[in-house]
């Protein structure tokens, strides 16, 4: 996938008051959070205990500017570098005790021409979380993950695991029954999802090839602006 890369414009300095507020969060997640408040998003990315490597979250995409225009402002933010492409944008991050940190703002919940979910559905069944962050629905939430994982050939990580494995043995058997329900899988013990199958993963490639989400119209029209971003790119270098 092309990507760009662009310089930022001056950015537009948040209120007093908002980064007084901002100051006061310990972490760079609450302090995303923050920023985030106004706009309509979804965590996507797991919290870790030791503090993530990586974030990602769904947001639309006419609401990134604005929020690149704050990120730049994040309390001890030491380096920051923003690229773009048609399916997410991405910001790598220096912060000044030495930690790197890459932020993923997915607009597309794609797979190379695959959509794997409704972006807009993902938006409006969100759920908050106990920190006050919003998160999809479980069982969006748990397609996405496993979703992408499979289409990488790849089952779900441990922390993935770890995460559902904390849920209510019923909630379990609630999200293996929606899966195979829906992309004609056959998994039958959540233990199995660490594991990678190419059964598994050729069941969900056709439900998805047959998903009216995926429409040949709409795949002609996701490889041109890919096709897009290639010659932005070309043009920048």
């Amino acid at each position: 996938m092309a990507i760009f890369r662009a310089s930022l414009p001056i950015p537009e300095i948040p209120s007093t008051a908002k980064f007084l507020e901002m100051s006061k969060q310990t972490t760079i997640q609450e302090q995303l959070t923050e920023l985030l408040q106004d706009a309509e998003y979804v965590q996507l990315s797991l919290d870790t205990k030791e503090g993530p490597n990586e974030m990602a979250y769904l947001i639309r995409s006419d609401k990134l500017r604005e929020l690149a225009n704050h990120l730049p402002q994040l309390p001890g933010l030491k380096h920051i570098q923003l690229s773009a492409s048609f399916l997410e944008s991405q910001a790598s991050i220096m912060l000044e005790n030495g930690k790197a940190l890459v932020i993923r703002f997915v607009h597309k919940m794609m797979f190379k021409t695959l959509r794997l979910l409704q972006e807009e559905e993902v938006l409006r069944s969100r759920v908050k979380n106990e920190r006050g962050v919003y998160i999809p629905s479980v069982e969006n939430h748990f397609s996405y993950l496993l979703l992408s994982r499979l289409l990488n050939r790849s089952g779900l990580s441990k922390r993935e695991f770890d995460y559902f494995s904390d849920f209510h043995v019923l909630v379990q058997e609630d999200l293996l029954e929606y899966f195979n329900a829906r992309y004609g899988t056959t998994y039958s013990s959540f233990y199995q999802l660490t594991d990678y199958s190419e059964d598994q993963r050729q069941s969900v490639i056709r439900y998805l090839k047959r998903s009216p989400a995926n429409r040949f119209f709409d795949k002609v029209n996701i490889r041109w602006h890919s096709f897009l971003g290639y010659v932005r790119q070309a043009r920048i270098i």
